[in-house]
């Protein structure tokens, strides 16, 4: 599902278009100690928005809307930003889905020029000056951008839930269930080794089992399965891409183009299988079936 609006600022913050700061996003992104640096190397810039009264219209007016439209409910965050984003002629993005490591998450963009928009499951977002689109990232939500031949400019804001800060289908008298999200290649731009985690928490549920958390990407899980033992009787330690009575699946330098390439045409292996079951996860948004937990 995609969510568009034109005329989506009011003229108030049009200034954002007419006085695109791009010193500014420049000046930022050359700093090697921020997370941006490394994108700009490439064309793909990103700097935090600095206007207070813009970032509390979008956080007031616009998230609640959107966890209304994408998931049917004001659910709490522990994750939102809002930034520049400017793209160089010469760059593009690769097919992602943005999902990662959350259990769900709201990407919006507000274009301020015309260019060439994202291409969403085929699909081609109009990119002209004010107009905005959101999406729900999912497993499935496949978006891309072809090379540009103009700079594109534009504000991308996020609104989400890190699965890790969560615990899926609870039931205090069930056993429990650690997904260590750790061992796999992450090279692949689709961010395959992350995926991993979503589809072993689609095959738990699949094969009926209650409390399902993670761990965060690549953390340790010595501590946090130590806390799950003081909450639950019995803590069962899996790994991402482990699949009850089916197999293991561990993503590595060497195999990571394959699963890729089985990820986007299904055959009769494992990934399959266990794709076809996250699909019907999502589609029922079994993932939502989930508390807000602190360890």
């Amino acid at each position: 599902m995609i969510f568009e609006k034109e005329n989506f600022l009011p003229e108030k913050f049009l200034k954002h278009a007419d006085e695109y700061p791009v010193e500014y996003i420049k000046q930022y992104c050359s700093n090697p100690d921020v997370s941006e640096h490394e994108s700009s190397l490439h064309g793909n810039y990103s700097a935090p928005v600095r206007d207070d009264e813009l970032l509390d219209w979008i956080k007031d007016r616009w998230l609640p809307e959107l966890k209304g439209i994408f998931l049917g409910d004001d659910l709490e965050h522990d994750h939102h930003y809002v930034n520049y984003h400017m793209d160089e002629p010469g760059s593009w993005l690769e097919t992602h889905n943005d999902l990662k490591n959350f259990r769900w998450l709201i990407t919006s963009q507000i274009y301020l020029n015309s260019s060439q928009g994202a291409i969403v499951n085929d699909y081609e977002i109009k990119c002209q000056r004010n107009y905005f689109y959101s999406i729900n990232a999912s497993p499935f939500s496949w978006h891309w951008v072809p090379e540009l031949v103009k700079q594109k400019q534009s504000i991308l804001f996020r609104v989400g839930q890190k699965r890790h800060r969560t615990v899926l289908n609870y039931n205090h008298d069930e056993p429990a269930w650690l997904i260590v999200n750790n061992g796999h290649s992450d090279r692949h731009y689709a961010k395959i080794g992350p995926r991993m985690g979503n589809l072993t928490e689609a095959w738990l549920v699949h094969k009926g089992k209650s409390n399902i958390y993670h761990t965060d990407w690549r953390a340790d899980h010595s501590n946090t399965q130590y806390q799950l033992m003081q909450r639950h009787k019995e803590v069962n330690v899996v790994h991402s891409g482990e699949f009850i009575g089916l197999g293991q699946v561990t993503v590595t330098d060497e195999n990571i183009d394959a699963i890729a390439h089985e990820i986007f045409n299904p055959g009769s292996g494992i990934i399959s299988q266990t794709e076809a079951v996250m699909k019907d996860h999502y589609h029922n948004r079994l993932h939502l079936n989930y508390r807000g937990i602190k360890l």
